[in-house]
């Protein structure tokens, strides 16, 4: 089972500094995608301070 669902809000903190220009604040999950890594689900999430969708690991998430 899946930790977050579509329309959650959660913050985003990335396990590797690739994203470390990501936006501070509230993320929305827009969708629920298989693992890249095996490390439980990805998603797709969305900042409202942000043009563009980024991918996340289930373990890079936090409920708001």
């Amino acid at each position: 089972m899946n930790k977050f669902k579509n329309g959650d809000m959660v913050t985003y903190k990335p396990e590797s500094g690739h994203s470390r220009n990501a936006a501070h604040g509230a993320y929305e999950v827009i969708a629920v995608m298989p693992s890249e890594r095996g490390t439980g689900a990805s998603y797709r999430i969305k900042s409202t301070s942000e043009d563009h969708q980024r991918v996340a690991d289930e373990i890079e998430l936090t409920k708001v």
